[in-house]
């Protein structure tokens, strides 16, 4: 949404413009009118020029019919004013009341040729001026309105980015402190060893999921909320180490030199892997997994695979099997099964990679085992 004006500011222009517009009246009615009268019929144009902007335009519309009908000489000065609250109108109301503002405005600049339409000249000036005004004013609430929609509709990108960013997290730390504390309750009274280094294990998971929640959390709270690094592929390491001691042997290839990388892709190519980790930890059938990182100068590779999987299927970043049925069907065939990916992880990686047009597959290997590939292309640089 649009971030709300300063009231106070708007309304102090409000009553500079509507002191200059009393100071204008005031000089010229004082030329032919009592010093009394004058300031009187000043104050009276100048005043409303300080209300809102309907309450305004309808004070002045009377004043300045008045002064049509009692003193015509008077009758310009009142009108000017009248596009003012005119334009406000235009740039904040909907547009039928903004018509409606406009008819009378061009009523009012008519009356000043009355009863004998003689002197037209008044009349066309104003006509045509306050058209100008109005469609100024309605140019200017449309550029606006279109702005706040713009605005709007990147802060939902943005909260889409942060739900996504969470499940990620989220995702990964229950999973190992999930395994980890099935594990310790296995071997507590056999090997009380290995069930403390899994309950620290789940500590150091739960500490590194708080601070990457704070994080996110920190996002929705504004830019003045305190940041913390955001990870990336040279974070790689620390996740290999957090699932090693979570008891999944991962073994980290980087092939070719490494290249500066866009922060957005930098993100991305690290949850991609986080994210297939996590679901070789909960639902492969396996304790080992490869991660392969190869920098090309025109594209990122990413290749994750562990030596089984369940699944005989097969997806492509297009979202559909080779049967045909689309992914929410694989997701369902893969709970049946016990095993594979879960939907909002592999929906996840799927748009992580189309937003930067690049490509991701993800299916049980011929040969056993399953696969994740994705390849997100760099621009030349």
């Amino acid at each position: 949404m649009r971030p709300p004006r300063c009231p106070a500011y708007a309304a102090l222009m409000h009553r500079i413009t509507a002191l200059a517009y009393g100071v204008i009246a005031f000089a010229e009615l004082a030329r032919h009118l009592p010093l009394t009268a004058a300031l009187a019929l000043a104050a009276a144009i100048a005043v409303p020029v300080a209300l809102p902007p309907m309450a305004g335009f309808a004070t002045l519309w009377t004043v300045a019919m008045t002064c049509v009908t009692i003193s015509p000489a008077d009758a310009m000065v009142a009108l000017l004013p009248l596009a003012y609250p005119l334009v406000r109108i235009a740039a904040t109301r909907a547009t039928p009341a903004a018509a409606a503002a406009l008819a009378a405005a061009l009523a009012a600049a008519s009356a000043t040729a009355l009863p004998d339409f003689q002197h037209r000249g008044g009349a066309v000036a104003f006509a045509l001026f306050y058209g100008l005004v109005w469609t100024a004013g309605y140019a200017f609430g449309m550029h606006r309105r279109y702005t706040a929609r713009l605005l709007e509709h990147s802060v939902t990108q943005e909260r889409m980015r942060i739900a996504r960013e969470l499940h990620d997290v989220v995702a990964h730390g229950m999973s190992v402190i999930t395994v980890q504390a099935g594990f310790g309750g296995l071997v507590i009274d056999q090997r009380p060893e290995e069930a403390r280094a899994a309950l620290g294990v789940i500590e150091s998971t739960g500490r590194d999921l708080l601070a990457e929640s704070r994080r996110l959390l920190g996002i929705l709270r504004g830019p003045e909320a305190p940041r913390a690094p955001v990870p990336g592929l040279a974070d790689l390491d620390h996740l290999v180490t957090r699932l090693t001691e979570a008891g999944v042997r991962v073994e980290l290839t980087i092939d070719g030199p490494p290249r500066p990388i866009p922060p957005g892709i930098d993100l991305s190519a690290y949850r991609i892997v986080q994210e297939a980790l996590t679901n070789v930890a909960k639902h492969a059938d396996t304790n080992t997994a490869q991660v392969t990182v190869t920098h090309r100068p025109d594209a990122l590779h990413l290749e994750i695979t562990n030596p089984s999987a369940r699944l005989p299927e097969r997806i492509t970043h297009h979202g559909r099997t080779p049967d045909g049925h689309g992914l929410s069907g694989m997701c369902e065939r893969i709970a049946q099964h016990g095993g594979g990916f879960e939907g909002h992880g592999l929906i996840g990686m799927r748009e992580r990679v189309e937003l930067y047009d690049g490509t991701l597959e993800a299916g049980a290997q011929p040969g056993g085992g399953f696969r994740v590939a994705a390849v997100i292309p760099l621009a030349d640089g």
